[in-house]
């Protein structure tokens, strides 16, 4: 029953060591496709935030020429007070634009800062389970090591009995006397 207890022990091991590395490559490769989408997604809003920017530059230009074309309209020049307004302005809505691009950048780097922390867990996942199986093989091992050691001293007890010591049966005698010896 020993030699069967640890045959069962070491491939019990071998399944669950297997499962172990299997999860952990799973995982890595799970993690390794998010951060994959995590770095498309962040291609892709680098593209909307150039695409925003440079329309609110586009939109902003067509409002400081309607605010310039109203004030000629008005027969104001364009020099002085309504020059420094039309500057302002176009300052104010640079610094606009210029913090749709920050937010945008900031976006960016989240997602791909998320993507290297993926990469990073997955290949951590991987080297736990692989250091999970290497622990499940050596216990296994261990189990059937020792199912093979209590098979094998159990087998030698039972034979070594009848050979070294008089045993229960063989001291007793209905004679009654102490040699140990049954004629």
């Amino acid at each position: 029953m020993g030699y069967v207890g640890a045959i069962i022990a070491l491939i019990g091991a071998g399944y669950s060591a297997n499962a172990q590395y299997q999860q952990g490559k799973t995982q890595e490769a799970i993690l390794e496709r998010n951060a994959q989408q995590r770095e498309a997604d962040a291609r892709a809003r680098r593209l909307e935030t150039i695409a925003a920017a440079k329309q609110k530059r586009l939109d902003d230009r067509k409002l400081i020429g309607r605010k310039r074309l109203s004030f000629l309209s008005s027969g104001v020049a364009i020099e002085g007070s309504p020059l420094e307004v039309l500057a302002e302005d176009a300052g104010n809505l640079e610094l606009q634009t210029l913090e749709l691009q920050r937010q945008g950048e900031n976006d960016i780097r989240n997602m791909l800062t998320k993507a290297a922390t993926d990469r990073y867990e997955g290949k951590a996942a991987k080297k736990a389970g692989k250091q999970a199986a290497i622990g499940t093989i050596l216990q296994g091992i261990g189990m059937a090591v020792g199912s093979f050691s209590s098979a094998s001293s159990s087998g030698r007890d039972q034979t070594k009995a009848p050979q070294g010591s008089p045993g229960p049966a063989a001291g007793s005698s209905s004679s009654g006397s102490s040699s140990g010896r049954t004629f």
